[in-house]
């Protein structure tokens, strides 16, 4: 099973304000694996069954620094397979 670390932003009306949240705040209906594949597709959700109106959430996949090496290790090779 592959894992990502993701940063949940919120927004109050889900278009402009995004702001990252602590993990302790992200609410529950927002961990079930079906919504956060929505997030990870780049869906971003509100929760529906809120009678009072609720903030907007996105996730953004963060890059960690080992999989930033990874990469560029992968163009080097690819540039010197072009190049030969």
């Amino acid at each position: 099973m592959m894992q990502a670390k993701l940063i949940i932003y919120t927004s109050p009306n889900g278009r402009d304000g995004w702001l990252p949240i602590d993990p302790h705040k992200v609410p529950e209906w927002l961990k079930r694996p079906d919504i956060v594949g929505r997030l990870v597709a780049g869906e971003m959700c509100m929760d529906p069954k809120s009678s009072t109106g609720t903030d907007w959430f996105m996730a953004k996949r963060a890059i960690t620094q080992a999989e930033k090496t990874a990469q560029e290790r992968r163009e080097r090779r690819q540039a010197k397979r072009m190049t030969h």
